[in-house]
């Protein structure tokens, strides 16, 4: 029999795999998809046939709840991996579109909250909030949510009515990062066991509650491994694909620093083999790049130039996953880019050679990055003679540098997003 399924749309805007795995859903349920006012512009991104309805939880001016999202930042119960927790939320200040005034502010109460006692529960933050119960849900047979949760107000709403509740645990990183996962949602769904074990030791969550399940972001190497056919290579040479893993400004200069020493070893033992750099999406600081100019065989990836990532979405995936599927090797330092590119032929080498580089040795060694992908194999030099010895034995195809592609991909199953609308 189909089911009424309520969603909140996290990502809608961003994330083209979470519209994708909506609309399947909405291929076997009858779906409900449930918008803030100021996000129902996001309705067009969705298939006609989904319901959309607007979310009236909001209390105009309540001093009692601004007073709970302080108290919350500041004493909120914080997962078991906190250095993740603080690593991100300041990263997303410093993105933030803030007024300085705002800016300040939150990283005072930000730096605060590193020397607070932490006693307040998620859940005892939303069974304390206060909202509206305007929202209609009586008609709903269960709700699916995805991390980061899209509204705290409603989520409050939605597990004081009792309606059986999903999340979908979206990133492999969201466990050991997030303070905002109830105790009273029926069902966690994650990519694999390593995450279910992350929910348990991490956030406290109990076993029966959390079932492996699989990742939407995978679906698309799914896809792309069950064709066929592919495409005639984009490059006509070889080259080792180097994908940034952020936008931070002081980080970007930290990486193009490792490139230049990749470019240069390039250069002298392999000259025939370019690098090729894939900048970080979502940066637009690109003239901090430019040192690698003086690189005659740097390349930087131009699919910027040719793809905008809002209007084609699908094609800048597929346009990552053939340079992925074409190239010798890829290196990263430590992002999902190095999780996906494991599933491809191409060895991969986590970079781990930037002990000189405080903020960025801090990147590559989170808690998921130290857990998932820094494993015992020479894929993961710490030294820079390692890492010129792991790039050479990529380039003279020591078959010894597949294991560790194996290994981590024998983490994490592949389904096709239909099918993981089927499993819900």
């Amino acid at each position: 029999m189909q089911k009424r399924i309520g969603v909140l749309a996290q990502y809608l805007d961003s994330r083209h795999d979470i519209r994708e795995y909506i609309n399947a859903l909405a291929k076997i349920h009858h779906v409900v998809v449930f918008l803030r006012p100021a996000d129902a512009r996001l309705a067009s991104l969705l298939s006609d046939q989904i319901e959309i309805r607007t979310i009236q939880a909001q209390v105009k001016k309540s001093v009692w709840n601004n007073l709970l999202i302080l108290l919350y930042k500041l004493f909120g119960i914080l997962p078991v991996s906190e250095h993740n927790y603080f690593i991100t939320e300041f990263f997303k200040l410093n993105h933030a579109s803030l007024s300085k005034w705002n800016k300040w502010t939150a990283t005072i109460i930000l730096q605060a909250s590193r020397f607070t006692p932490k006693f307040i529960s998620y859940d005892g933050y939303l069974k304390a909030l206060r909202y509206k119960k305007d929202t209609v849900l009586n008609d709903i047979n269960e709700f699916v949510c995805f991390t980061q949760i899209y509204d705290d107000l409603f989520l409050a709403h939605v597990l004081d009515s009792g309606k059986k509740t999903k999340v979908y645990v979206y990133s492999w990183d969201h466990p050991c990062k997030m303070k905002t996962f109830s105790k009273r949602v029926s069902e966690y769904l994650v990519w694999n066991e390593g995450l279910k074990e992350d929910l348990i030791t991490l956030q406290y969550i109990d076993a029966d509650k959390v079932r492996v399940y699989g990742t939407t972001q995978l679906t698309y190497i799914h896809d792309f491994l069950q064709s066929s056919k592919f495409d005639k290579p984009y490059y006509s040479f070889e080259y080792i694909y180097f994908a940034c893993a952020t936008g931070y400004p002081k980080l970007v200069k930290q990486e193009v620093a490792v490139m230049e020493r990749t470019a240069a070893f390039l250069a002298a033992h392999h000259p025939s083999v370019k690098l090729v750099v894939r900048t970080y999406p979502f940066f637009g600081g690109e003239e901090l790049y430019a040192p690698l100019n003086k690189y005659s065989n740097v390349v930087i990836d131009d699919y910027k130039s040719r793809l905008d990532p809002r209007q084609f979405p699908l094609e800048v995936i597929v346009d990552k996953l053939m340079k992925m599927n074409e190239a010798k090797g890829l290196v990263h330092l430590g992002t999902t880019f190095g999780l996906e590119a494991s599933y491809f032929k191409g060895p991969v080498i986590l970079a781990d050679v930037v002990q000189e580089f405080k903020e960025l040795d801090e990147f590559v060694h989170q808690y998921q990055n130290d857990k998932y992908l820094n494993l015992p194999f020479k894929n993961v030099p710490k030294s820079w003679q390692a890492y010129e010895e792991a790039l050479g034995a990529i380039l003279t195809n020591d078959p010894s540098m597949s294991l560790y592609n194996k290994a981590v991909a024998e983490t994490t199953a592949l389904y096709s997003m239909n099918n993981l609308a089927q499993r819900l």
